[in-house]
């Protein structure tokens, strides 16, 4: 269990964790783009565009990303679990750092990278349309859930609520 506490020096480091996994997550695509294609492709700080555009194979580039993300999400859930207080509160915010609510909402408009490669690969139907939404929604309830459980403070719901739909945009996105 883990009691929360916003002090302007956790706001700093919160802001700090977000923006490098957001690079991260970035630099992923970018890397894994030049092993498909063996060429690098264009990268900016949230676009990336890869050397073989044209060709499916692309396409893993653009699942890499988000796989990252949410491999981050389960080593937060990790964290959650062990003794110490500095691992629990890291694994925390790990796991928020991520922007879950990003990656599960953005597919109701077709706006992520799950939604696009798969879209391109299987084609722009409802099942498609359902299938990444809820397979998406699948993977990230878990780490979500733990998260939950480990809150200790009065309010639960609202801390994470919080945390989950608030915070990070209030630190990250006026920035971003």
């Amino acid at each position: 269990m883990i009691k929360l506490k916003i002090t302007w020096r956790y706001c700093i480091a919160f802001y700090c964790i977000i923006m490098l996994y957001a690079s991260l997550h970035e630099l992923v695509h970018h890397f894994s783009a030049y092993l498909v294609c063996g060429d690098w492709g264009y990268k900016t700080f949230n676009y990336f565009q890869t050397a073989c555009e044209a060709e499916k194979k692309a396409l893993i580039a653009t699942y890499t990303g988000p796989i990252y993300t949410y491999l981050m999400m389960y080593f937060g859930m990790y964290l959650l679990k062990k003794e110490s207080s500095y691992h629990k509160h890291l694994g925390f915010a790990v796991i928020f750092a991520q922007l879950p609510l990003q990656r599960m909402i953005s597919p109701f408009f077709k706006m992520n990278d799950e939604s696009y490669a798969t879209i391109k690969l299987l084609g722009d139907t409802p099942l498609v349309y359902w299938g990444v939404i809820i397979i998406i929604w699948i993977i990230c309830l878990p780490p979500l859930i733990r998260a939950y459980k480990a809150i200790e403070n009065k309010y639960k719901a609202l801390w994470f609520l919080f945390y989950l739909g608030l915070f990070p945009y209030l630190i990250w996105g006026p920035i971003f």
